[in-house]
């Protein structure tokens, strides 16, 4: 079964809520910034997983239970500042070479993933989530990951 995961930038303020009320946040996620939603989405689809596999700046979300997701993680305001830096200071190299000891590590064969376009797709999709955390960062956000 394939999941979408979607990254969300959150008032600090709102992630509190989630805490308190897991529920809350699917009625949240389907408002817009105007009527008190998120700030900003991305969306990187089914690669969600492999992303945050190859990405151990953002390994230390709290999971939070108790909403319709199949993953519901939040990273608090001050953390997603300290993850925009790390990914900052991720050089490309590094990145590549994980994801090639991730593809060492998988059944590749078995699943059809082609080595040079996944590793293309994820460099586009971290850089895409490197620009989504640092604008996060910027305006002091939290940020939620919703994979359903």
């Amino acid at each position: 079964m394939t999941t979408d995961g979607l990254f969300y930038a959150l008032s600090r303020y709102d992630l509190r809520g989630f805490m308190i009320e897991p529920a809350s946040v699917d009625p949240y996620l389907q408002r817009s910034s105007i009527r008190g939603g998120p700030n900003a989405h991305l969306q990187v689809g089914p690669d969600w997983e492999r992303l945050m596999a190859v990405l151990p700046e953002l390994a230390d979300g709290v999971v939070v239970e108790g909403t319709p997701a199949m993953q519901c993680m939040v990273w608090p305001a001050g953390r997603v500042e300290s993850g925009a830096q790390q990914l900052k200071a991720l050089s490309a190299s590094v990145f590549s070479e994980r994801v090639q000891q991730w593809h060492a590590q998988q059944p590749s064969a078995a699943n059809g993933i082609d080595v040079l376009d996944s590793l293309r797709q994820l460099v586009r999709l971290q850089a895409e989530l490197r620009q989504f955390v640092d604008a996060a960062a910027t305006r002091r956000d939290a940020m939620l990951l919703y994979a359903v």
